[in-house]
């Protein structure tokens, strides 16, 4: 009769500890789906505010100058693995935005963007930005977003 109940236990306490463990690998696979799909979005939206004067002045600013020595003459050829930029990736950027930035500000500023953005609404959006990155930050964001918008 023990050994049965010991049993029964045994069963249960492997049930729940697979469902466990089921559950959270699921979560960890939408959580990594996300991800990518809102570094796309972000990284749309940033494209989105980029002029053709910024990026005359992204590629004036003396890392990226660096960067093209080094590289190329061409912004988008520029490596971020072999430069000093903190962001290197969509997925590093995503997750300085998330760290920064809560949802509600991430959403206002993106439907800001998808209704059109008036001159005002970006140099708000600019100002908290810029009060919550630093320069490097954003020089690395601006690139990744350039070399996103030349793969298209």
């Amino acid at each position: 009769m023990t050994s049965i109940y010991t049993i029964e236990k045994t069963k249960k306490i492997t049930f729940i500890i697979m469902s466990c463990l089921a559950i959270t690998f699921t979560f960890t696979l939408i959580y990594f789906a996300s991800i990518e799909g809102i570094s796309a979005t972000v990284l749309k939206e940033v494209e989105a505010v980029i002029s053709d004067e910024e990026i005359d002045n992204l590629i004036t600013d003396p890392v990226i100058q660096t960067l093209l020595q080094e590289e190329s003459q061409d912004i988008s050829a520029i490596n971020l693995n072999d430069s000093d930029l903190p962001l290197k990736s969509k997925g590093q950027v995503v997750k300085k935005i998330s760290e920064n930035f809560s949802i509600k500000e991430i959403q206002v500023v993106t439907s800001k963007v998808k209704k059109g953005i008036t001159p005002e609404d970006k140099s708000e959006i600019m100002d908290m930005i810029t009060n919550r990155l630093s320069e490097e930050e954003l020089t690395a964001i601006k690139v990744i977003a350039i070399q996103e918008m030349t793969k298209k």
